[in-house]
């Protein structure tokens, strides 16, 4: 018998690329689903309604008419980080409502067996809920127009449940994400950023103190965790409601560790600079999580904060000694 079908929105960025490879290594016969387009046109609004509206009920017609066992949607598109214009999230949160809107007409009639997982930001969404540690029943806090956008999204997500209740839905808040193929184009991963800077010999620049506290979780574990609850919750009755979990890896760690870590792999000092900047005041001090939802699914042995770093600063290296390290701009 056939695997799922499944489909990852945003395939071509770090985490969806690295969800493809779980669902494939975890779930062999889970058959993948092709869009009709290559490349979405995330720039261009209306286009891209007109896109996901029609990739949506080609998908819909392929679980419709295939897919005794399932059908898995992992939403992991957007370009926005800390310090993105509003006016950028709004068009975000409209593509994702206009694509929910025709998941929900073109997937009618499938008999109930598909699971919808969205991914989040713990950071963005707890921003300002303080040192203590944060879990799934901490009410959400946050300090940036990405994390209010990323609560606007959880929010049309909850609304789509409610129009399909016989789906099951999926919240994944994750913390602080890294791995060896992070776009360096953008404005946002401590670890990949600092790793640059140290190879090419330049300051990084770092705009919050380096006591500062984060819990980086490496994109391969975070991947495989949400390929498994996402399993388990289709295998289970649906929910009222969207399964919200944080993943994380409940190990946090300061900068300056971090720092340390990334010293012992090149063996030499990374040169810190700590410029001001006006959105170093979006960036909390200390963000500490842990997750009390779906604990008995079998999760790998998460990777060790100072391995993940080797592997990121030799894939970077790689990537120097081939020419093909992009240049900082600044």
């Amino acid at each position: 018998m056939s695997g799922p079908h499944f489909w990852v929105v945003g395939r071509g960025g770090l985490l969806g690329a690295e969800i493809e490879r779980a669902v494939l290594q975890l779930l062999p016969r889970a058959r993948r689903f092709q869009p009709p387009v290559a490349h979405f046109a995330w720039s261009e609004q209306a286009l891209l309604q007109e896109q996901l509206a029609d990739a949506a009920g080609w998908f819909g017609r392929a679980i419709r008419e295939g897919a005794p066992a399932g059908w898995l949607l992992f939403w992991t598109a957007g370009a926005g980080v800390v310090g993105t214009s509003a006016s950028a999230f709004a068009c975000e949160l409209n593509a994702f409502e206009c694509f929910l809107d025709a998941l929900r007409i073109a997937s009618a009639g499938d008999g109930g067996n598909g699971i919808v997982f969205l991914a989040s930001s713990a950071g963005g969404i707890h921003g300002g809920s303080g040192p203590d540690a944060i879990d799934e029943a901490t009410p959400p806090a946050p300090i940036s127009d990405y994390g209010r956008a990323k609560l606007a999204q959880e929010e049309a997500l909850r609304v789509f449940a409610r129009r399909r209740p016989d789906l099951r839905c999926f919240i994944g808040r994750i913390s602080n994400l890294y791995g060896q193929r992070q776009k360096l184009g953008k404005l946002q991963g401590f670890i990949s950023q600092l790793s640059r800077c140290a190879i090419l010999d330049i300051p990084a620049e770092v705009y919050v103190p380096l006591d500062t506290i984060r819990d980086f979780l490496y994109v391969d574990d975070c991947a495989q965790l949400i390929v498994r609850c996402a399993e388990h919750l289709l295998r289970a009755p649906a929910p009222p409601d969207p399964v919200l979990k944080i993943l994380a890896s409940e190990q946090p760690a300061s900068l300056a560790q971090v720092i340390g870590h990334l010293e012992r792999a090149t063996r030499r000092r990374v040169k810190i600079v700590t410029p001001r900047r006006p959105g170093s005041a979006l960036q909390p001090t200390n963000l500490h999580f842990r997750s009390g939802v779906l604990r008995d699914v079998p999760v790998p042995r998460l990777t060790d904060l100072a391995v993940g770093i080797h592997r990121v600063h030799e894939y970077q290296s790689m990537l120097f000694r081939a020419g093909r390290l992009p240049r900082l701009e600044r």
